[in-house]
């Protein structure tokens, strides 16, 4: 019977400057990587690299600091790598993107070209590899594990959220998905907020809108939002709740700033300020 080869466990030397990782066979498969460092190091300048048995070596390099280990092409994946004196921490090799997802963004085909974009399960904002076409199909590839993925549409300076729908991709599959994203022209309170750990802080009120004639003012505190509580909420979460086609309602209630309770329902309005 045979016995396995026992692990390396004693690295190789490495030239001054460079680093020594030990991942094991785990970047066999690789025909091509890249170490990157961040913006502040050498402006993200990729960095030579090779493998020695069961460890990953790279430099020349700070003592100390931190890079992405990367895909250079095929499958998009990255992982983060620190180390100091010339050894790294065990690096997370990145997932292996070998599951495709193909699908179509209800609503796209009616909204202007390049207005709609997609996020989640490892898509980057403007990824090459998650285009939408003219008639909201799309296709990306995705590690074959848990994760979600959402349209979403920019409107001027908002962006307006589709739902999140969960994915469970398998290995060397495809997978096909519906995704939707909101089309209507955003109708909203009137207000300018901040969240805060009580909830969301009204910090202004615009005359003449919904929220200035239902009496709303600064400083008051949101703490539900249709019936949603605000504690710990984002401002894109608080916002999903708050915009929505005009003539539709809202309900929010709170404390104003002298700590009187409100509860208050009324209806959304297309927000036109006057900047003059």
């Amino acid at each position: 019977m045979a016995v396995p080869a026992a692990p390396e466990t004693t690295a190789p030397a490495v030239e001054e400057g460079w680093v020594t990782c030990r991942v094991g066979p785990g970047l066999e498969s690789w025909p091509e990587a890249m170490i990157v460092l961040p913006r502040d190091q050498a402006a993200m300048a990729v960095v030579p690299w090779r493998l020695e048995g069961d460890w990953l070596q790279f430099g020349p390099v700070e003592a100390e600091g931190s890079a992405t280990l990367a895909w250079a092409r095929g499958p998009r994946g990255r992982a983060p790598i620190r180390w100091k004196d010339g050894v790294c921490d065990a690096p997370t090799l990145p997932p292996v993107r070998d599951a495709a997802v193909y699908g179509r963004v209800r609503g796209a085909e009616r909204l202007d070209d390049g207005t709609v974009f997609l996020e989640g399960c490892g898509i980057d904002q403007g990824d090459e590899s998650a285009p939408i076409d003219q008639d909201g199909g799309f296709f990306f590839p995705a590690a074959s594990e848990p994760c979600r993925v959402r349209a979403w549409r920019q409107h001027g300076a908002l962006r307006l959220p589709g739902p999140w729908i969960e994915l469970d991709p398998t290995a060397g599959a495809d997978l096909d998905v519906e995704l939707e994203v909101p089309t209507f022209a955003p109708a909203g309170m009137g207000i300018g907020f901040r969240p805060a750990a009580e909830g969301v802080v009204v910090e202004q009120v615009h005359a003449g809108t919904p929220a200035f004639e239902a009496g709303l003012q600064s400083g008051d505190v949101i703490s539900a939002i249709n019936g949603v509580p605000t504690d710990g909420m984002g401002m894109e979460d608080f916002l999903h709740e708050g915009i929505g086609p005009a003539g539709t309602e809202v309900q929010v209630e709170g404390v104003t700033a002298d700590g009187e309770p409100f509860d208050t329902t009324f209806q959304r309005r297309e927000i036109v300020l006057d900047r003059g």
